[in-house]
């Protein structure tokens, strides 16, 4: 279980403030690297008296060290274990420290629940849903034998699985394989246990694609022509093409304008939420910080009808 922290203890350096490694939602190397999963990971808030997993990274698959993006939870505790930050959190919290196995049985009762409805898709199956029926961490996972037209799905033993499902309005994604099929007494299917179970939240608005050019001011006379790819009531994707100046950063404040249904939508304040550099151009992942019911309107109208004439 995790202890409670008190007041004290919620000051202690988190991975990226130790480390410096820039990742952090508002670090120097977010727009090449995005932010680091452990600033992110709010499963594992407070445990070893951190922010997110700020204090649990070792568990915690893509984060920032050593010079280069690590791999999965599984791969990365033994380079962990030789980690000054790794040492100073366990010499700090001594008796009372989460270790890894702790934090990943954790994480997982937060992520899974008997009775979840999973979609699996393999290179031989798309769609296939099923139900979890348990779990063993770092060994297993079990559901039920899926059955298409009254006979059970074929299996291979080579394939790889990804699994998808949705718990709290969020979604989760995982890949694994078949270790075992159990027929009887009840039809069973057992999946390696997953090394890593990626949480991404569920978009709460209808997308739609488009390319219409849009005018992004940042301030301090820095302005960029750009296209939205896509857009919804919550936000849009933004292509800022190449050869601009401004310097874009994951929290940042900029103002959109743009046309659409004969009408202009001027100075629209968003949020940048994640940034990627590409060779030719920069990707801006926008929310809208606030629209006017009128906008919002507009903007619903228009995903409407290119929804009915897609």
């Amino acid at each position: 279980m995790i202890r409670n922290c008190v007041k004290a203890d919620m000051k202690k350096l988190n991975c990226w403030e130790f480390k410096k490694c820039g990742r952090d939602p508002w670090g120097d190397k977010v727009p090449e690297f995005g932010i680091c999963p452990a600033a992110l990971e709010d499963r594992a808030d407070g445990i070893n008296c951190g922010e997110k997993a700020g204090r649990a990274c070792w568990v915690i698959a893509g984060t920032f060290c050593g010079g280069k993006v690590q791999g999965t939870s599984a791969s990365k505790i033994d380079t962990c274990k030789n980690c000054d930050f790794y040492r100073k959190v366990f010499e700090e919290e001594k008796l009372t420290v989460q270790t890894a196995s702790e934090i990943k049985e954790m994480l997982t009762r937060q992520a899974f629940a008997v009775g979840l409805q999973l979609q699996l898709n393999s290179k031989w199956h798309t769609d296939v849903w099923t139900h979890l029926i348990g779990w063993e961490v770092n060994k297993f996972i079990v559901a039920e034998l899926p059955f298409v037209d009254g006979s059970p799905i074929n299996l291979y033993s080579d394939d790889s699985w990804r699994i998808k499902y949705i718990k709290d309005d969020n979604a989760f994604v995982f890949t694994t394989e078949v270790i075992h099929i159990q027929y009887f007494p009840i039809p069973l299917l057992f999946f390696r246990y997953p090394s890593d179970i990626r949480k991404m939240p569920i978009r709460k608005h209808m997308r739609c694609k488009i390319n219409i050019p849009v005018r992004l001011d940042c301030g301090r006379d820095t302005s960029a022509e750009a296209l939205i790819s896509d857009i919804s009531e919550g936000g849009c994707l933004i292509k800022v093409l190449a050869g601009r100046d401004t310097v874009f950063q994951a929290g940042g404040k900029c103002r959109i304008s743009f046309s659409i249904l004969n009408t202009v939508l001027k100075d629209l304040e968003v949020t940048v939420r994640n940034v990627h550099e590409h060779e030719n151009m920069t990707i801006l992942g926008a929310e809208f910080s606030s629209l006017s019911p009128g906008d919002r309107r507009t903007i619903a109208s228009f995903i409407d009808i290119i929804k009915k004439t897609a």
